[in-house]
């Protein structure tokens, strides 16, 4: 479990022409509501997927990704202001296929750019399809209160408008 302390913020595009990054990430993510806890395991679909931290139960929220090669199991709890719990498994292709082929949903398609300044990473979400237009960049903190300099390519912050998260844009492309 991780303590996670992200903000996230509207970016200009014309403003990260230029802009050198550290590497670049292809993501494929879905949303799941069909799942159910039997202990310390997590199980959907017949796949059961086995959590050493026994506070895996208070993510609201649950995420199959696949981010480049790599394959994720992930959940957040209920975010208050910029923090949530987030639980993170690492699972084989072979799972991640056997969920993915029983979902019928669309998923969030992105290419997540990391940019550091200042000493931090900055992660910029360009999406795809649907969400094309959008551009969202995070910052994650070591404390709510950690002072940071906001690139000149920021738009606007939008940590605690819930219609922005992943979860809502998800919802969004799926009605």
């Amino acid at each position: 479990m991780n303590i996670e302390i992200e903000r996230r913020f509207f970016v200009n595009p014309l403003g990260l022409k230029g802009l050198i990054f550290e590497k670049s990430l292809h993501i494929t993510q879905y949303y799941l509501d069909d799942y159910s806890y039997v202990g310390d395991v997590f199980e959907i679909y017949g796949q059961r997927i086995k959590f050493d931290d026994t506070m895996f139960h208070q993510a609201k929220v649950w995420r199959l990704r696949k981010i480049d090669e790599q394959f994720w199991l992930s959940g957040k709890s209920e975010k208050i202001d910029s923090l949530a719990l987030e639980f993170e498994r690492r699972i084989s292709e072979k799972k991640y296929n056997l969920i993915q082929k029983n979902l019928a949903v669309n998923p969030i398609e992105k290419t997540r750019h990391h940019w550091r300044n200042g000493g931090h990473l900055w992660e910029i979400d360009v999406f795809e399809d649907e969400l094309s237009s959008l551009i969202i960049a995070e910052i994650e903190l070591k404390n709510k209160g950690e002072n940071f300099e906001i690139p000149q390519w920021i738009e606007r912050e939008i940590t605690n408008e819930k219609q922005w998260s992943n979860a809502q844009l998800f919802a969004k492309i799926n009605l």
